[in-house]
C-alpha cells in the first residue's frame, strides 16, 4: 500500500476534524509525516525489487492472500 497525504490524514483524523482544522495545521501535519511516507515508500520499493530479483514478482494473491 502506498501512503499519501489523504491516507495519513484519514488514519489520524476524522473528516469532521479535518474540515474544522485550520489549513495551516493540516499542512504542518503533512510536512511532519512526509519523511515517514518517503521511508515507507523506499522500503516498499526495496521489497518489491528484492522479490523481483528472487523470482517472486507477485507475492500477494488477489483478495489480499499471500502465496505460500
Amino acid at each position: 500500500m502506498v501512503y499519501n497525504a489523504h491516507t495519513i490524514l484519514k488514519d489520524y483524523h476524522s473528516y469532521d476534524d479535518i474540515m474544522s482544522t485550520p489549513l495551516r495545521d493540516i499542512i504542518d501535519d503533512i510536512e511532519y509525516f512526509t519523511p515517514k511516507l518517503k521511508e515507507i515508500t523506499r522500503r516498499q520499493e526495496a521489497d518489491r525489487l528484492r522479490a523481483e530479483f528472487s523470482g517472486k514478482a507477485n507475492m500477494v494473491k488477489p483478495g489480499g492472500r499471500r502465496y505460500e
